[in-house]
Parts: C-alpha cells; structure tokens; sequence
C-alpha cells in the first residue's frame, strides 16, 4: 500500500540484473539484465526507456498497486485498488537459468509491500 502519491517505480527484475548509475528506478536498465517497471505518480512504464501508462490513473496514499506477471503470455499488467490497468510489457522471456524477482524503488514513503 502507498503511504503518499510521490512518485516511484513498482515491477520486476531479472536476478542477473546488475544496478549502477547515480539515477535509478526499476526498469533503467542501466547495465546488464533486466527490468520492467510503472510509475503511478508519473504515469509510465519503464523497461529500456520511458513510455506512457495508464495516462487517466494518478496513484496516491492508501492506492494498492498489483503487478501481474504471465511468463506463458510473456505480458506484465499492474493493477491499482483491484481494477486492471491493462497491458504495460509484451514479449517478457526470460533467458535459461535466469530467475525473476519483485522489485521497488520510491521517494517517501512509508510504505507497505507484500510479496
């Protein structure tokens, strides 16, 4: 759950993602692996470069957010309070041997995650 509506990025990482930078979100993609993420505050997704998400859904305090993860499909939705949001990712394969983890980063906060 959202203790504020600033602005940070909820989504996934591959376990050979390796992080560096000054800057970072989930979904830079700043080395090697990777990494998809959305920000509600900002209303986009993140996953090599910034695109627009659910441009009519400004997330705020108490806003529960889902990230939904299909590997047959290869898409990855997110959700805010229960309601779809829709496709955010296509064509999410992971290589052989590499793993997939949820991951978060925000500015305030607190926060509550579950896993």
């Amino acid at each position: 759950m959202l203790g504020d509506g600033q602005p940070g990025r909820i989504g996934l990482m591959t376990t050979d993602y390796a992080i560096g930078g000054v800057e970072f979100g989930v979904g830079d993609d700043l080395l090697e692996g990777e990494a998809w993420g959305y920000d509600g505050f900002r209303q986009t997704r993140h996953h090599v470069g910034e695109l627009p998400y659910a441009r009519d859904v400004v997330w705020g305090a108490g806003d529960v957010i889902g990230c939904l993860l299909d590997l047959d499909a290869g898409e990855i939705r997110y959700t805010r309070n229960g309601s779809d949001l829709g496709v955010a990712f296509q064509s999410c394969t992971l290589r052989p041997g590499v793993g997939i983890f949820p991951a978060a980063t925000f500015e305030g906060g607190p926060h509550l995650l579950c896993f």
